[in-house]
């Protein structure tokens, strides 16, 4: 196994998406030959001593809607990659019994009646655990297992955070280097031209519209009172144009007006789907400092903590007893 791409949040899908993918049972309505079966006292997998058998697995593939298949090849892959992860949750419960993680009853109740709550009422929750063969009792244990490695996972993030650091330094550099990329906002107007068939007649007549407006502007013709007579924007031609924070729009129209200063308008029109813009610049500034660098100090750190998680993985399974025995 190798868990070096996971994140953590990854993790979460891994460990607890046999018990979300459950909600697949709402639609699913299989009567497929399930395949061969394994029976159900055969032990799969040990980890560290910790037999895994096969009921437990087939329990899970239940759950995940996936142990019902035709393809024999597809269900023999299918457990592979559920023992997989069962044997990951394995070494993570451990690690967590070693921690003494544990959660109470009135948590489990409470997560359990969320999820009753979601999906219909815990009498239907029951009459679609068994259809699938699933007892209720293994459905609750399945929650407390999610909730004990939530813990487990909010108990190694503590201990990554006092191991990896973002300094003051770094994310003021980070800043400095990418402030006009990427902290900076502007107020801008837009004269807009509709192409209903891009590649014909009308989106040439279009550009010599857009082109001749241009021109105009670059005579010292007003914005805004050009964009009251030619732009099709209904929304906003009465305002001058006026669209506001240039965050809201087109990515080809946010760099165009990063290369503006307040005042100048795009010195050609910019061509999108739905049509040309010419787009003027208002006004321009850098977001303060103090505003983002909490946002920076979290978006350094995020790569250097999946790569903590990802050593605390494999050092879980270097060190651990693992044994297969399903082929």
């Amino acid at each position: 196994m190798k868990y070096k791409a996971f994140i953590f949040y990854a993790i979460a899908f891994l460990i607890f998406g046999a018990l979300f993918a459950w909600v697949v049972l709402l639609t699913a309505d299989s009567d497929d030959d399930p395949g061969e079966e394994i029976g159900e006292s055969h032990v799969v997998a040990r980890v560290n001593g910790v037999e895994i058998r096969a009921s437990e697995l087939n329990r899970m593939l239940n759950l995940t809607n996936r142990g019902f298949q035709n393809d024999r090849a597809a269900l023999s892959r299918d457990r592979r990659e559920v023992l997989d992860q069962l044997i990951f949750r394995k070494l993570l419960e451990a690690d967590a019994e070693r921690r003494g993680l544990r959660v109470t009853d009135g948590e489990v109740e409470e997560q359990i009646e969320r999820y009753c709550d979601a999906f219909g009422g815990e009498e239907q929750v029951r009459e679609l655990l068994q259809e699938r063969g699933i007892e209720f009792d293994d459905f609750v244990s399945e929650v407390r297992s999610e909730l004990v490695i939530g813990a487990l996972e909010d108990a190694v993030r503590a201990d990554l955070l006092r191991q990896v650091r973002v300094t003051d330094e770094q994310v003021r550099e980070y800043y400095d280097q990418y402030k006009d990329a990427i902290f900076i906002t502007a107020e801008i107007a837009h004269i807009y031209i509709r192409v209903r068939e891009p590649g014909g007649e009308e989106e040439a007549a279009a550009l010599e519209r857009a082109e001749e407006i241009i021109r105009q502007l670059g005579e010292g013709a007003e914005f805004e009172e050009l964009a009251r007579q030619h732009s099709d924007d209904q929304d906003t031609s009465d305002d001058g144009g006026y669209l506001g924070d240039f965050r809201q729009v087109s990515r080809e129209m946010q760099m165009a007006a990063i290369r503006l200063e307040p005042g100048q308008h795009s010195p050609q029109p910019i061509r999108l789907q739905s049509g040309l813009h010419i787009v003027k610049c208002i006004s321009k500034d850098y977001i303060p400092f103090e505003e983002v660098s909490e946002q920076i100090r979290d978006m350094l750190l995020q790569p250097r903590l999946e790569e903590a998680f990802s050593e605390y993985f494999d050092e879980l399974e270097r060190s651990a007893d693992i044994q297969r025995f399903l082929h």
